[in-house]
């Protein structure tokens, strides 16, 4: 009998031979698999001396046990995506088209509406709708949206597409690309948080062109553009904010949309700024402050004398070097002003 388990044992070791040849250590395929062949090497050879040690037994017997246990491994396997297809596990998503309206977050999607849920619990029957798409307008207080989706870990908070372009607290939101738009629900009207401009928008001296995204923080409004267009000079490409060009720029503002700050960067075309150039090659960024100055750094030169320059502060038509500029606004600062004659 030993000699037997013995000669078994050796055929069944060159069998799993070519997996071992062929594993690549490197390749996640080829561990799992040479795993997956040790793994059934081994069960088989316990398998052959289960049917041995169970000599005692009829060899009907012997036979059905032995094989049971073969494939029991399977039948686990079988057994566990059964009770998966059947209970699930918390979290898992599933989604399909409600024969019923649905409310969500305030707005009811109407029957044939798409529907994503989130499973809270053991079983499939324990979901909750998580997002839904309409493909008519469902209305969300004053709003007209086709899609609604819960903002995960914010609460009052969702995201939805418009149906057209809508103003919301003042904004012109787009709908155009299905982009989303963020709400706080916790007042009686939808509060905005979140979105694309749809149509220009033009606060003092700086106009925000669609495309541009508009955010509350803390209060505050805070906006953003960048230009998409590949050719620096195509049209649109740039905006001309403060008398410059700009591809990029962001700014923020009050809630009474007092402008607190703005930014912005030049690219491909020379900026003639009094007697100093700076070279479209580089990129050159430009900031303004709310004492009406206005700071440009980048690479230039002085036109004049030649010599280079990296920064340089405009206030009105004067424009000096920053240094310079910083050290008489220090200066200014530093001088006793003389008291008021008294008559």
């Amino acid at each position: 009998m030993t000699i037997k388990v013995s000669r078994i044992t050796a055929y069944l070791a060159l069998l799993g031979a070519p997996s071992v040849c062929r594993a690549d250590v490197g390749d996640l395929g080829g561990i799992a698999g040479f795993a997956a062949a040790v793994f059934g090497i081994g069960w088989l050879l316990c398998c052959v001396v289960l049917f041995f040690r169970l000599r005692r037994l009829r060899l009907t017997w012997r036979i059905a046990i032995s094989a049971l246990t073969l494939i029991s491994p399977g039948l686990i396997v079988c057994a566990a995506i059964a009770m998966w297809a059947v209970f699930g596990q918390r979290g898992d998503a599933s989604s399909d088209l409600t024969q019923t309206p649905v409310t969500l977050a305030g707005a009811i999607f109407p029957a044939g509406s798409r529907i994503e849920y989130e499973q809270t619990g053991t079983g499939h029957w324990t979901r909750k709708p998580v997002q839904a798409q309409s493909d008519l307008p469902v209305k969300l207080g004053p709003l007209q949206i086709v899609e609604l989706a819960l903002d995960e870990g914010a609460e009052n908070q969702v995201k939805v597409t418009l149906a057209q372009d809508q103003v919301i607290d003042g904004w012109p939101c787009g709908a155009q690309f299905k982009l989303w738009t963020t709400l706080d629900l916790a007042s009686q009207s939808p509060r905005l948080l979140y979105c694309w401009l749809g149509s220009r928008r033009a606060l003092g001296a700086v106009s925000w062109p669609p495309g541009a995204n508009v955010s509350r923080q803390t209060g505050d409004w805070s906006l953003y553009w960048q230009s998409q267009a590949a050719d620096a000079h195509a049209p649109g490409a740039r905006e001309h904010v403060f008398g410059f060009p700009v591809q990029m720029m962001m700014a923020t503002y009050s809630p009474t949309l007092d402008l607190k700050e703005w930014s912005g960067t030049a690219h491909g075309e020379d900026l003639h700024v009094g007697a100093y150039t700076f070279f479209g090659a580089d990129f050159t960024d430009i900031s303004w402050s709310p004492d009406g100055a206005i700071r440009i750094k980048g690479s230039g030169k002085n036109d004049e004398t030649g010599g280079a320059i990296d920064c340089l502060t405009l206030r009105g038509k004067v424009a000096q070097p920053c240094g310079k500029e910083d050290a008489n606004v220090a200066a200014a600062a530093s001088t006793p002003r003389s008291a008021p004659v008294v008559h």
